[in-house]
């Protein structure tokens, strides 16, 4: 998997516009060896897979994007303006000049990519790929720093310093640890980090203090800016009585030590495949389906009355989450749940399951089908290779 942004700094003619005529390039971007810059040129009559624009807008875009491009998960339930698009696709990067219609889209270990034809008629092009991709998300980060600092470089070689993309990217280049986790929770939140009221700022602050590391990111792309102290709370109770649960279900501590690790570079289905063969092969139940709780228990060599013991009800309605996941002291696990419904309660303890035997041993989770990250969609789907119709 692969992400490649090329260029070639090109005579700007008649632009205007320092920065532009500075930045005047031909611009070829390939993923997996896909030139999704592919054009068919009318006035030429002819396909070239790069485009001729300036690069500063570009550079500014992907630097005042940085922390949502990277953290920002996608939340239907929060985005009912449609602004998530303007924070995660380069058509909003245009400016009036040609660029592809690319979503980009974090998913944690990996960067969702996906490009769609488009016609550009003022500017003459039709953008003719699509498709879709899921790249490691140190190549995407490297690959997009790259490409910022070699266009403020250019600006610097013209001795056009401290514009306004010098000046972002600055910021977060410099960033300290502390404030790049605060960049990131906000992002998260769908929130600008340089552009907030102090209050929220400090709510923030707050709630990060005390909220386990592991549960942080989930946590911020589930939950509502406007009500984080009540949702930590209600969250951190769920996690408080999953530790003091009393039962060891060594059954399934085995289990989670004899999972092997999913490969990050599957996309997030096709991990969902490779988790459900290996498991329903690992605990010998590959034609068998799931009738209801009792049977999901037995597939897991666990008594029933044990595993309804360690499903543990929400107190009051948390909203913003399916279900949470931690251990006891045993290191052994407990499932806080909102649904009420056996379906849909089946379905999220299938979906803990598999946070609990692919993490990390003794690390919480959060889950959420709002959230559009790797965990909403890994497991279980489809529903034919589930973890809740095969075991």
């Amino acid at each position: 998997m692969s992400l490649q942004i090329e260029f070639d700094w090109e005579d700007p003619q008649a632009a205007k516009g320092l920065e532009l005529r500075a930045t005047w390039a031909r611009l070829l971007i390939l993923v997996n060896d896909v030139p999704i810059t592919q054009v068919l040129d009318s006035s030429a009559r002819s396909v070239r897979d790069g485009i001729y624009i300036p690069l500063y807008p570009l550079a500014e875009w992907l630097a005042v994007h940085w922390w949502f491009l990277f953290h920002e998960y996608d939340n239907p339930q929060r985005d009912v303006s449609g602004s998530y698009a303007m924070r995660h696709n380069l058509r909003y990067a245009r400016e009036g000049f040609a660029l592809p219609d690319l979503d980009i889209r974090p998913m944690g270990r990996t960067v969702s990519f996906e490009w769609k034809a488009a016609d550009m008629p003022a500017r003459k092009v039709r953008f003719l790929q699509e498709g879709t991709a899921h790249i490691e998300t140190g190549v995407v980060y490297e690959a997009l720093a790259n490409f910022i600092t070699a266009v403020v470089r250019r600006l610097e070689s013209f001795d056009l310093p401290n514009t306004p993309l010098e000046d972002e990217w600055k910021a977060i280049a410099e960033a300290d640890p502390e404030e790049k986790t605060f960049c990131e929770a906000v992002a998260a939140l769908g929130l600008d980090p340089y552009s907030l009221p102090d209050a929220e700022r400090e709510t923030i602050v707050q709630v990060s203090e005390k909220l386990p590391i592991e549960l942080m990111e989930d946590f911020f792309a589930s939950a509502d800016s406007q009500l984080l102290s009540t949702q930590l709370a209600r969250l951190l109770d769920g996690v408080n009585r999953i530790k003091a649960l009393p039962e060891d279900l060594t059954s399934l501590k085995d289990l989670q030590k004899n999972t092997q690790q999913i490969d990050v570079l599957y996309t997030p289905w096709e991990q969902g495949y490779a988790f459900a063969r290996e498991l329903r092969q690992q605990l010998g139940i590959e034609h068998r389906l799931v009738g209801d709780m009792h049977d999901l228990s037995a597939c897991l060599g666990v008594d029933n009355q044990a595993l309804q013991r360690v499903i543990l009800p929400t107190n009051g309605h948390a909203r913003f989450f399916d279900a949470v996941v931690d251990v006891n002291e045993k290191g052994s696990p407990g499932f806080l749940i909102e649904k009420r419904q056996e379906e849909a309660k089946k379905f999220a303890l299938c979906r803990g399951l598999f946070e609990y035997l692919t993490s990390e041993p003794g690390a919480p989770a959060l889950i959420s089908t709002h959230v559009q990250n790797a965990r909403s969609v890994i497991a279980p789907l489809p529903p034919n290779f589930s973890l809740q119709q095969h075991c």
